[in-house]
């Protein structure tokens, strides 16, 4: 797959923050913020979706960690806006986010990050309790 270089920066970059994020917060490789952020990315840099916003809440237990995960995932997809809009959407994006040659910079691979799925998850709107902040036990 020739994938940009512009979108593969990004893609490591975004790695390497979420490896940073995972080595700092212990609970970013629970299984619900790891869905959280496979539903996000699928949502809007898999399928495109650019009018509704991000969600706010990824399971973290703090506000820190949830906003940490967002300006992630915004940089993220504002870096990438322009060049992933020549790449057809659905299995070719996923492909992108989950090549086995990138990791972050603490080793850590997509499947720990968020997770690995053989096809795309269907373009659904992400469940609305993700869109309202948590009560928080700091």
């Amino acid at each position: 797959m020739n994938k940009s270089s512009v979108v593969a920066s990004a893609i490591q970059s975004m790695f390497d923050e979420l490896g940073t994020l995972a080595d700092e917060y212990d609970e970013f490789t629970d299984t619900d913020v790891r869905e959280a952020v496979h539903m996000t990315l699928t949502r809007h840099f898999v399928w495109g979706e650019r009018e509704e916003p991000l969600p706010v809440s990824y399971g973290m237990r703090s506000a820190e960690g949830d906003a940490l995960i967002r300006t992630n995932i915004e940089e993220f997809l504002r870096w990438t806006f322009e060049e992933v809009s020549r790449i057809p959407p659905g299995k070719p994006r996923l492909m992108l986010l989950q090549d086995p040659d990138i990791q972050a910079a603490n080793g850590m691979r997509y499947d720990e990050l968020f997770g690995h799925r053989d096809e795309p998850l269907p373009n659904t709107p992400l469940a609305a309790d993700m869109f309202a902040l948590p009560q928080y036990d700091e």
